[in-house]
């Protein structure tokens, strides 16, 4: 027997999605993703949620996307999100 997986995955990240990554699947990471925006310029982060640590300062997701890939061996989006009211 096979469990496939039919839930919609979107590759496209928003703010306030929540990352898992990891090197060690005993050992997972998670991180906000977020975007600030100073008014001018935008720019793109992982938040990591135990350290309170940005990683991964970079101008678009895809330069995210590519640190995370370099430096991790696991990255993805786990099913939830967190949103912020002001």
């Amino acid at each position: 027997m096979k469990v496939i997986d039919k839930r919609k995955k979107e590759k496209k990240w928003k703010p306030g999605d929540l990352i898992c990554y990891y090197n060690d699947e005993n050992k997972k990471h998670y991180g906000l993703f977020i975007k600030m925006d100073d008014g001018d310029e935008i720019t793109w982060t992982l938040w990591e949620l135990s350290t309170g640590k940005n990683i991964g300062y970079k101008h678009t997701k895809e330069k995210v996307y590519s640190y995370l890939s370099k430096k991790y061996t696991y990255f993805g989006k786990v099913n939830s999100q967190l949103e912020v009211w002001d």
